[in-house]
């Protein structure tokens, strides 16, 4: 983990017209060499396009935009090996461990059924 240094969120509309996002941009040094990430959390699919915040309307999408931006300093998860790889949080997200225990739960009932 390093300190990390906010450098931008804006807020975008949907082009589906169905909300609004907000992409976090943020950089931060490792070894001596300058980064930057857009990468907030693990997320289900990681990819940068899938990791912002969605908003179902613009104000909400600015009010938090402003509230990320009051702290300037993050912390910044990286891999070591690979410090161009990090992101903000890594913790899972919630929705992924239910769906990932929900389905070892099924599986084991299946197993448990079929060998009986």
């Amino acid at each position: 983990m390093v300190e990390g240094k906010l450098l931008k969120a804006r807020v975008e509309s949907l082009s589906t017209g169905d909300g609004y996002r907000v992409e976090i941009r943020y950089g931060y040094e490792f070894n001596g060499k300058k980064y930057e990430g857009c990468q907030t959390d693990l997320g289900l699919l990681s990819t940068p396009r899938l990791n912002r915040k969605h908003f179902q309307t613009e104000s909400g999408a600015v009010r938090y935009t402003d509230e990320v931006m009051e702290k300037p300093k993050v912390e910044v998860w990286l891999d070591p090996l690979n410090p161009s790889q990090a992101l903000l949080n890594k913790s899972f997200p919630a929705l992924f461990v239910t769906v990932l225990t929900g389905s070892s739960m099924a599986l084991l009932a299946i197993g448990v059924f079929f060998i009986h």
